[in-house]
């Protein structure tokens, strides 16, 4: 039986600085954390323009319906602190996929406005 799956570039997640504007060469990995032995996903860097840092992988990188992943910020942009991890999942609702998010795995996941995650780094 095969897991249903959904292409990791079309999950929309935005790198910006506390005003709000984008914010490029942050690094960061996406691994899946559902089981006890973390397998890593892919690795994104933020760009400048207000794309979502996974609009460049390639399309046969996907992620699981209802596995949990993690979203770990590996370097922050010169001049600003690293994020905290933001763990999200995906869920099919009526048809549609829904983006939920969390601060921890175990933590309470709640829906995702607009199906977005955005990250934040804070000025140093």
């Amino acid at each position: 039986c095969k897991t249903k799956r959904y292409p990791l570039n079309s999950v929309l997640i935005y790198k910006r600085d506390a005003s709000n504007k984008p914010l490029a060469g942050a690094t960061f990995t996406i691994t899946d954390v559902t089981t006890s032995v973390a397998t890593e996903v892919a690795t994104v860097t933020s760009g400048k323009n207000d794309t979502s840092i996974t609009q460049s992988l390639a399309s046969d990188k996907y992620v699981h319906y209802n596995n949990i992943y993690c979203l770990h910020e590996n370097n922050a942009p010169d001049g600003y602190l690293t994020a905290s991890d933001v763990f999200f999942t995906l869920k099919m609702e009526k048809n549609k996929t829904v983006l939920y998010s969390s601060d921890s795995k175990n933590g309470t996941f709640s829906k995702a406005s607009d199906n977005t995650i955005i990250v934040v780094d804070e000025s140093r």
